[in-house]
């Protein structure tokens, strides 16, 4: 359980050639729990050049009470893995209060980068 905000960090060699383009679904899977019947997340996704500059890519967010997905609509890779879901939105139902529940989000629409914008996209 994380108290507060956390930092999730991959750290790449530069590209090179004629540029890198991110153009796939981003997602991210986090578990958590909450004391209340409810419970936000947010996910930001940035890239640090070699000389500090940020530049943000994309942010995401869900509400545990809307957290259900839709199975039909959802995506999934080869291991049932969800890359891209989508909610169902049917219904709010109250998160159960301490107890850790997953919640699986798509960071999105993903931006683009490109070596000159980030040499260290990737």
């Amino acid at each position: 359980m994380l108290d507060g905000a956390c930092s999730i960090t991959r750290t790449g060699g530069a590209h090179r050639g004629s540029g890198v383009t991110s153009g796939t679904s981003i997602s991210a899977s986090f578990y958590a729990s909450s004391t209340t019947a409810n419970l936000e997340l947010i996910a930001t996704l940035q890239l640090v050049g070699a000389d500090g500059a940020v530049t943000l890519v994309s942010s995401g967010t869900v509400l545990g009470s809307l957290a259900s997905n839709d199975p039909h609509r959802c995506w999934f890779d080869a291991k049932g893995v969800p890359v891209r879901p989508y909610g169902e939105y049917a219904a709010d139902q109250p998160v159960p209060p301490n107890s850790v529940q997953k919640y699986d989000f798509a960071v999105s629409p993903p931006g683009s980068c490109t070596s000159r914008q980030a040499p260290s996209c990737g």
